[in-house]
């Protein structure tokens, strides 16, 4: 008789389930942002955003959120670039901004990441201007917005005012402002460093 062996046990791979849920959770983000942008914020509801995404009502929950979250995910993601929200520090511009030499550098690194980053951002932001007035969550992220506290972009200037002087210095040597410096603000990017 041929003794009985052990079940071999597999290993679990998580991988395809993760990418699953991470094109799920994008095609949810996809199909609510064209939704809002087409029908508006408030006469979207979350079936439609299901039904447009191919998947059903709890999933959208269960990835999402409510509505609101939702909104804010939106926002998230045209700054991050990706489905969901990524931490300043990690962003790659950020980290190609804490490797530049010089002030030069770093702020034609800024000035380009922003130009990227306002094209997917733009129309978010009307769909939460728009729909603020009648929603107070969406009301109280868009006092936030104002107030810049979702754009902190973590430390991408480190030396303050040396970094300044060191950009109008560059500035001066090109004979004119660099790309993005004049509509940003030399004083936004230490701003933006805290």
């Amino acid at each position: 008789m041929d003794p009985v062996q052990p079940p071999v046990k597999r290993r679990y791979d998580v991988s395809k389930r993760r990418e699953a849920a991470a094109n799920t959770r994008k095609a949810i983000l996809d199909a609510a942002l064209e939704l809002f942008a087409d029908r508006g914020y408030a006469a979207t509801p979350m079936t439609a955003i299901a039904g447009q995404a191919g998947v059903a009502l709890d999933t959208v929950y269960a990835s999402v959120g409510r509505k609101p979250q939702l909104a804010r995910l939106l926002i998230e993601a045209a700054i991050s670039g990706r489905s969901q929200a990524v931490p300043a520090e990690e962003r790659d511009y950020v980290r190609a901004i804490q490797a530049a030499p010089d002030a030069g550098t770093k702020i034609a690194i800024y000035a380009s990441a922003m130009r990227m980053i306002a094209g997917r951002l733009a129309p978010v932001l009307g769909i939460v201007q728009q729909a603020a007035p009648a929603e107070p969550e969406l009301a109280a992220l868009w006092r936030e917005i104002a107030e810049g506290i979702l754009f902190q972009e973590g430390d991408i200037v480190e030396h303050g005012e040396e970094a300044e002087e060191e950009a109008v210095e560059a500035q001066a040597a090109h004979g004119a402002p660099l790309p993005g410096s004049t509509s940003l603000g030399i004083g936004s990017l230490r701003g933006a460093a805290s």
